[in-house]
C-alpha cells in the first residue's frame, strides 16, 4: 500500500518533541473553552478524519477563531491509512496548539500496538507498531511515537463542567486530580489512566462490575457513573470507544453520551453512521452532527435531516432529548 505521505524519520521527531512539550504541559487533563467540536474513534479512517476537520474549520471560517476539536483517542486502528490519520492530528495540534486537543484511547496502547491478540476484539490489518517497523524508518522511530502515546492525557475538560474520556469515568479520579492534573507517565497512576480508556458505561450493569470482554476495565452502571459525576462536579460526559448504530447514544436518563465517528468501520454490525458532537457552553446546548458514508445508501435524507435536527440540552434544569 502507498502512503499518502512519507515524511522523514527527522520531520517526525521535531512533530513528536513538538506535541510532547504541550501533552507534558497538559498534566493529563485537556482544557477546551468554549465551542468544541468532540471527535470520537476514527480507528484509522482517513475520510471520515476528513469530513471531521472539515466541519471544524468551516465553523472557524464562519464563526471566527476560537472554535476547538478534542479527538477522543482511537485515532489509529483497524484500517491502513491510521498512521496518516495520526500524523495529520498530531500536525493540526502543532499548528493550532490551543484549539486542537488529543485524549489517548485503548488503541494508542503500546502492548496492543505490539501485539494485536492483547485486544481480544481487534481487527486491524496490522497494528500501529507492525506499520511503523515496517515503513523502512530508522530504529527507534516506533518508540517515539510509543513514548508520546504515554504522555498523551486521558481526559477531557470543556469549560471546567464537560467531562470528555475515551472509555469512562473510574471511580479513582478524584477532584482535586482533575483541578491539578496528574503526571500520566508515572507508574502509580497506570491503573486509573487503563480505566480511563478501557471502561465502559453499560445500562446492564446496577454499579461496577470487571468486563469480561476486555482485558482491562469495568463496566459502570448509571448508579456508579452518577455518583462520580456528582464527586467530580461535572455536568455531562462525553465518551467514546463503542460502535454505535447510529454514531451517538444517550445512556439512560443521564447526562451521559458516547459517540463514534468512523463511519465505515465494521460493516458486519451495519453501522452507515458516525458522528460528531458540536458543544456550545454559551447556549447550554450539544448537537450531533452526522458524517454520512458515502458508500451507504440505506439513510434517506429525510432520516438524515430529522438525526441532524435532534440534540441535547446539558443546563441542569433540563437533561432530556429535544
Amino acid at each position: 500500500m502507498q502512503q499518502i505521505f512519507c515524511p522523514s524519520a527527522d520531520e517526525l521527531k521535531a512533530l513528536c518533541d513538538s506535541v510532547m512539550l504541550r501533552f507534558k504541559a497538559e498534566k493529563g487533563v485537556a482544557r477546551p473553552k468554549g465551542r468544541t467540536m468532540v471527535v470520537g474513534d476514527i480507528n484509522g479512517n482517513i475520510n471520515d478524519l476528513w469530513r471531521a476537520i472539515h466541519a471544524w474549520l468551516s465553523d472557524v471560517v464562519d464563526k471566527g477563531p476560537g472554535q476547538n476539536i478534542i479527538f477522543l483517542g482511537n485515532i489509529v486502528g483497524p484500517s491502513r491509512r491510521q498512521f496518516e490519520c495520526l500524523i495529520l492530528v498530531l500536525a493540526y495540534k502543532t499548528l493550532f496548539p490551543n484549539q486542537v486537543w488529543m485524549l489517548r484511547g485503548s488503541h494508542e496502547e503500546v502492548p496492543l500496538n505490539k501485539d494485536p491478540k492483547e485486544d481480544k476484539n481487534t481487527t486491524c490489518y496490522d497494528t500501529f507498531y507492525s506499520y511503523i517497523t515496517g515503513a523502512n524508518y530508522c530504529k527507534g522511530v516506533e518508540e517515539m511515537f510509543f513514548a508520546l502515546f504515554d504522555n498523551m492525557p486521558n481526559v477531557g475538560l470543556i469549560d471546567d463542567r464537560i467531562l470528555c474520556v475515551h472509555g469512562m469515568i473510574t471511580l479513582e479520579l478524584t477532584k482535586q486530580l482533575l483541578q491539578d492534573g496528574w503526571d500520566v507517565a508515572a507508574k502509580q497512576y497506570e491503573t486509573m489512566n487503563k480505566q480511563l480508556r478501557w471502561n465502559v458505561p453499560s445500562e446492564q450493569v446496577e454499579f461496577c462490575e470487571r468486563n469480561s470482554r476486555r482485558q482491562y476495565g469495568n463496566r459502570l452502571g448509571p448508579k456508579a457513573i452518577k455518583a462520580a459525576m456528582e464527586r467530580l462536579g461535572v455536568e455531562f460526559v462525553i465518551s467514546g470507544s463503542q460502535m454505535r448504530r447510529n454514531g451517538v447514544k444517550r445512556i439512560g436518563d443521564l447526562p451521559v453520551v458516547t459517540i463514534f465517528s468512523s463511519s465505515g468501520i465494521r460493516k458486519a454490525v451495519n453501522s452507515p453512521l458516525g458522528a460528531l458532537l458540536f458543544i456550545d457552553p454559551e447556549k447550554n446546548a450539544i448537537m450531533p452532527i452526522f458524517l454520512v458514508n458515502i458508500d451507504d445508501k440505506i439513510q434517506t435524507q429525510e432520516e438524515f435531516d430529522e438525526k441532524l435536527a435532534a440534540g441535547w440540552k446539558i443546563d441542569n434544569k433540563e437533561k432530556t432529548r429535544q
